[in-house]
């Protein structure tokens, strides 16, 4: 079963961020639930003058225009509707655009409505508020949230990532049942894993320039790495910046990278020092995919469903990281079948594939 023709309405998104690597599954899940799709783009709004910005900007956020999404956007939307009597449903690519579920559910009652969450949002915002406290921040959880209870209340449909996330959007809207759809990845194959053969541990940070990870990387420089037997590659764009920021011996630095697989394969561990956020994070879908060992704090591995002993380690303290780091440099057998149970474990639960099997069931059911 497929819907007739689906109205896709998406940010331009970078896929070198995670957020980017999320909306590409989900525009690729909506293509195969329907037969025919018209894809809407929102992109960047030109900056206004500073005097005419500074009046509007906080009544327009108010009402629900965040994230690019502006008032010709939504005229624009509805035009096509309205031009397009075969539309039946309207898939949108962030919970950040609450709005539109409720002037189309309203204008259009009889088409459906779905939503793709990449987080709970308002939590997300939280999260960005306890590392950077200023008023813009605390603003911006005002917003999210209003725009999230939006999408939970005229919304007929919603994919939510994690038990974790549901939890925190019952918080806005206890009775509204939403579908938990996990991360899932393009499969670009597994690498030809191979346990190095040198004196340190090869670990892999791969993660752009974003408060979450310059957080977990500075702490992990600072308080890991100075203690282990084992060299730090990252990698992930914009993150060369932090070079001058940080001077231990064993951490490279290397910024955006053409080739992420070459990395992948030169390294014995993915490391995931994570302590903040929302979601679920890409960057273990994607070790999971390269059939990789991960080491990595509770929240990198936040609503995946796996035995971590299977796959590597869970550490949330310098403690647990450095024993981890320290134990498996000198027991690498144990490495090979960590990767080898990553790929299993991707292919069962997070591949695009899987991912399909959910959402089919959840629409059509």
């Amino acid at each position: 079963m497929k819907f007739n023709h689906a109205l896709i309405i998406t940010p331009r998104q970078s896929p070198d961020f995670g957020a980017g690597v999320m909306n590409q599954r989900n525009v690729k899940l909506a293509n195969a639930v329907s037969i025919k799709q018209t894809v809407y783009e929102i992109k960047p709004v030109e900056t206004k003058g500073f005097f005419v910005q500074r009046i509007t900007k906080y009544i327009d956020r108010a009402v629900g225009y965040l994230s690019n999404l502006n008032k010709e956007n939504v005229a624009q939307i509805e035009n096509i509707i309205q031009n397009n009597p075969s539309v039946d449903v309207v898939f949108v690519m962030t919970s950040r655009w609450g709005l539109i579920a409720k002037r189309l559910k309203k204008k259009f009652p009889h088409i459906k409505i779905v939503f793709f969450f990449h987080n709970a949002e308002y939590v997300y915002a939280k999260e960005e508020h306890k590392v950077n406290k200023t008023f813009k921040n605390f603003l911006t959880i005002c917003y999210f949230k209003h725009a999230e209870k939006l999408v939970l209340r005229y919304s007929d449909f919603r994919f939510v990532l994690s038990k974790r996330d549901d939890f925190e959007l019952k918080k806005i809207m206890p009775k509204v049942n939403n579908c938990i759809l996990p991360m899932s990845i393009e499969d670009m194959g597994k690498i030809d894993y191979k346990v190095s053969t040198d004196n340190v541990l090869k670990l892999l940070f791969v993660g752009s320039y974003f408060f979450a990870n310059i957080e977990g990387l500075h702490w992990f420089a600072k308080n890991v790495m100075p203690f282990v037997k084992a060299e730090l590659l990252v990698v992930g764009k914009g993150m060369d910046v932090l070079k001058d920021e940080i001077k231990t011996s064993n951490v490279q630095i290397l910024g955006r990278v053409e080739d992420l697989r070459a990395y992948y394969q030169t390294a014995d561990t993915v490391v995931s020092p994570i302590f903040s956020g929302s979601g679920m994070k890409t960057k273990t879908a994607e070790a999971l995919m390269y059939g990789m060992p991960i080491i990595g704090t509770t929240e990198s591995f936040s609503g995946y469903d796996i035995e971590i002993e299977q796959i590597g380690r869970e550490c949330n303290t310098d403690k647990e990281f450095i024993d981890a780091i320290n134990y498996m440099a000198d027991n690498r057998s144990l490495l090979a079948d960590y990767a080898q149970y990553s790929r299993i474990l991707f292919e069962k639960h997070y591949s695009i594939k899987a991912s399909l099997l959910i959402t089919k069931k959840y629409l059509f059911s």
